[in-house]
């Protein structure tokens, strides 16, 4: 234990901690491992949030193996990080600013001010062969559209090959009180968190439900555009992963299931495209284009859309009506 060269492990993941976010990381203990790799655990981790914010993380214990090349002197090559009960906070301001982005200009030298989305998190040149949390939280806020987004006991398998190799993420979890797993391929994330569009690749299951989109994206600012395949049942229920509610839906109209497959497009702007789409409400099909948009004072949704035989509900007749209605069909619009 006494070749561990702990002090300096310590110190390489605090300079990479500072030159992604510019913030300091603090700790409450470090020890040398040799079991079941070489390395060494830190204790009650901390990085603090901008501006004396709430922490950007916290950690019951953050591990680092390394090679065992660095036990003899040698270069230390971090091998695996694992946070175990991490709980990270990530903010999106109204303005645009994002808690986790290093701060631009003369306020970045330890200033911990709001850095600008998508500028100053540098993770160029990262190599990392696996990085996991366990029994994590992360839980995002986009103030400016006045959601939050919560995970909770979060298992995470992230890998950084370098090399222009394109990184995995793979995680399971419980998001908004929904189970959700998943797995997405990144085709450069120093690119995508520094605002360039990269190819990439996301996989969502809940349940039953299954999404799917194959494209372009960018993390910081969020922007998107690709292919999106969707089956989901239970729709109400998969729009609470999102953060998002459904109104009551009659049934035939997308209560129970629905389908969506076309070409879609997500801008920094917080606008959503749809073209050449397909959505099946339960019985019901249409196909169109539909674009929303979030400026104002409340959404807009615009679609051109064309069905076949529309499958109504059912709907109860008045006093004298004599007996439930049944469903009607309905010709083309």
């Amino acid at each position: 234990l006494l070749m561990m060269p702990s002090d300096r492990v310590a110190a390489l993941v605090g300079r990479q901690i500072a030159a992604a976010t510019g913030q300091e990381m603090t700790t409450g203990g470090v020890r040398a491992t040799l079991w079941p790799e070489p390395g060494v655990t830190l204790t009650d981790v901390r990085v603090a949030g901008p501006g004396g914010g709430a922490p950007l993380l916290e950690a019951r214990r953050l591990t680092v193996g390394v090679e065992a090349g660095a036990l003899w002197g040698g270069d230390v090559r971090v091998r695996q990080v694992v946070l175990d009960g991490a709980v990270i906070r990530l903010v999106r301001r109204a303005d645009g600013t994002v808690n986790w982005a290093k701060a631009e200009g003369p306020a970045d030298a330890g200033s911990g001010g709001a850095g600008t989305a998508g500028a100053g998190t540098d993770v160029s040149g990262l190599v990392l062969p696996e990085g996991r949390i366990t029994d994590g939280t992360v839980i995002y806020a986009d103030e400016g559209a006045g959601t939050t987004w919560e995970a909770k006991a979060l298992d995470v398998t992230l890998r950084l090959p370098g090399g222009g190799a394109p990184g995995t993420a793979a995680f399971a979890g419980s998001v908004n009180g929904t189970g959700l797993s998943g797995a997405a391929e990144v085709g450069d994330l120093a690119a995508a968190l520094s605002g360039k569009v990269v190819p990439m690749v996301l996989r969502l299951t809940s349940g039953a439900s299954k999404a799917e989109f194959t494209g372009r994206a960018g993390l910081a600012p969020s922007a998107a555009t690709g292919r999106i395949e969707a089956v989901l049942v239970d729709p109400a229920g998969f729009a609470g992963v999102l953060g998002q509610s459904l109104p009551d839906l009659p049934p035939g109209l997308g209560r129970e299931r629905a389908e969506l497959s076309g070409d879609l497009t997500w801008t920094a702007e917080r606008s959503l495209h749809l073209r050449g789409g397909r959505l099946v409400l339960d019985g019901t099909a249409f196909a169109g284009d539909a674009d929303l948009t979030t400026a104002g004072e409340r959404p807009k949704l615009t679609a051109r859309l064309t069905a076949g035989a529309l499958v109504l509900p059912e709907t109860a007749t008045g006093a004298g009506g004599g007996g439930g209605g049944g469903g009607a069909a309905a010709g083309p619009k």
